[in-house]
């Protein structure tokens, strides 16, 4: 009897397996919706890679093509750049070489003026000088013609008194006189010549002169005229900085 009670408190358990049932008969219904669904997903994904794929080649064609427009229009402008540059750098060599073009015709114009006064200058000093050897001679000419009017007619009266020693006389005093006058006429002229070389000596001192001041003068226009150059050559260059630099932004 105890054995059999024991057998009998064995008996095998009620186990509820209704819920899994359910959750396999789920499952299989799942799984025969998923096919469909993942087809539907795919085919989403595939459009969607599709349209991506289309999108990135047109934005890339865009890419380019604004890429190739904005070097176009960079090489135009720095090409723009480079063509203004050369003419301002034309214009301004231009204009400097006729700046010292002009400089040496004044240069010139101004050696032509200095050479027409210095002969003026040098003719009139002949002249001048001409004029006082002919005043001094014609000075001489005429108390030569008085000291021998006078003599002659001292000698005159003498011879008629026939005063021979008083005519001596007279002869020696004519000749002291007349050798006098002579003297005098040369020292005259040696004052005139000598006053004459002074003059030439004083012209040629001028002229020297304002020919170095007519040189220093064209030296100080073209080292300006050069400076100047300089000057617009660097604001030449920060033109075309200045203008690279706003071609970037």
């Amino acid at each position: 009897k105890a054995k059999k009670g024991f057998t009998e408190g064995l008996k095998e358990p009620v186990i509820e397996t209704g819920w899994l049932r359910n959750a396999l008969e789920e499952g299989e219904r799942m799984a025969n919706e998923l096919p469909p669904i993942a087809e539907e997903i795919g085919d989403k994904l595939l459009e969607i890679e599709k349209d991506f794929e289309e999108e990135s080649a047109d934005a890339w064609k865009d890419y380019l093509r604004d890429k190739e427009d904005l070097l176009i229009q960079y090489g135009q402008k720095a090409e723009d750049i480079e063509r203004q540059a050369v003419q301002k750098l034309e214009d301004l060599d231009i204009k400097v070489t006729q700046q010292k073009e002009d400089a040496w015709t004044d240069y010139y114009q101004g050696l032509e003026d200095i050479n027409i006064w210095y002969n003026q200058a040098i003719e009139d000093a002949n002249y001048e000088h001409q004029q006082n050897l002919l005043k001094a001679e014609e000075d001489f000419q005429n108390k030569m013609r008085d000291l021998r009017q006078k003599f002659l007619f001292d000698l005159e009266d003498a011879i008629r008194e026939r005063d021979a020693k008083q005519a001596m006389s007279l002869i020696r005093q004519y000749n002291f006189e007349r050798r006098q006058e002579e003297q005098n006429r040369d020292d005259n002229i040696e004052d005139i010549n000598k006053q004459y070389k002074i003059e030439l000596a004083e012209l040629k001192r001028q002229k020297a002169r304002k020919l170095a001041e007519l040189r220093n003068e064209l030296n100080s226009r073209l080292a300006e005229i050069q400076l100047e150059y300089q000057r617009e050559l660097e604001e030449l260059s920060i033109w075309k900085q200045r203008e690279y630099e706003e071609r970037e932004l």
